[in-house]
């Protein structure tokens, strides 16, 4: 079997956060499937990578269902333009 290579990518979050986040992955079926101490558990991770996967085919789609429930930031600091990735 080959070994599923996977780029970890830490953000800070609030501390009542990841929970809420598990109990989503959870929610919408998202679960770790790769064999170890995590398997079977909530993934939040999993959840993230089916989104970015699904903004790439469908940006327009993805950004709108978003913003309809309210997910939407407060914009660039100081008002300027959002600056280069």
């Amino acid at each position: 079997m080959a070994r599923k290579y996977r780029y970890y990518y830490k953000v800070g979050i609030k501390e009542k956060t990841q929970p809420v986040l598990a109990e989503l992955a959870s929610t919408l079926g998202f679960y770790n499937d790769v064999p170890g101490a995590a398997h079977g558990l909530p993934s939040p991770a999993n959840l993230f990578d089916t989104l970015a996967e699904r903004f790439t085919a469908d940006p327009t789609a993805v950004a709108e269902c978003l913003r309809r429930v309210g997910v939407v930031g407060d914009g660039p600091p100081g008002g300027g333009p959002p600056a280069e990735a």
